[in-house]
């Protein structure tokens, strides 16, 4: 969502004596959140990075459902000041049926140590060199929403544990896996 150049979107006066434009961002996003297509009442955003460039600030805002991150989703807000929104570019989640009805269960059935046993077995799998025990998991399994829409992939939103998997410490190869929570298959990876 663009304004016209020279032109800009208002932001609605909160009444506070003095508003940044991280919460002119998300004051204008909370307002509008449903001409970007998010229209579940679990859906919100939360502020990411903030940078500056050539007179404007551009405020990151990171989808969430519920508590859950949504693996890439979010928003960047671009502003004059904390009363006028130049642009606005979103690759959010949309469709939230299956969370909203509950056919999608927000309760993994896998733990995050057998999600990172599944995605270790499936890059071992993969590899023409590697064997599962050359693969080790760094940092701390994360339950995320992955909705491949996002990403321009086919496929049903999931939920999924998102592992940092490493292969052997000499090549220091490094992936991001995403594992579906409830079936242990490999949803994304990338490295």
């Amino acid at each position: 969502l663009g304004a016209p150049p020279g032109g800009q979107f208002l932001v609605r006066d909160t009444g506070a004596k003095s508003v940044s434009t991280v919460q002119a961002a998300t004051v204008f996003m909370e307002d509008h959140a449903a001409a970007f297509g998010a229209t579940s009442a679990s859906t919100r955003f939360q502020v990411g990075p903030v940078r500056q460039h050539g007179g404007s600030d551009f405020v990151r805002l990171n989808q969430y459902y519920e508590d859950l991150p949504v693996f890439g989703g979010q928003a960047v807000v671009q502003l004059a000041d904390a009363t006028a929104v130049q642009n606005v570019l979103s690759d959010i989640m949309r469709d939230t049926r299956a969370l909203d009805d509950g056919s999608l269960s927000l309760t993994p059935t896998l733990s995050g140590g057998e999600a990172l046993v599944a995605a270790i077995n499936a890059l071992a799998t993969e590899s023409p060199v590697h064997l599962a025990r050359d693969y080790s998991g760094s940092g701390t399994p994360e339950l995320v929403v992955l909705r491949p829409s996002i990403f321009g992939l086919p496929g049903a939103t999931l939920l999924t544990w998102k592992l940092e998997v490493v292969a052997s410490a000499q090549e220091m190869e490094h992936y991001v896996v995403l594992v579906d929570a409830h079936s242990g298959t490999i949803a994304l990876q990338y490295s």
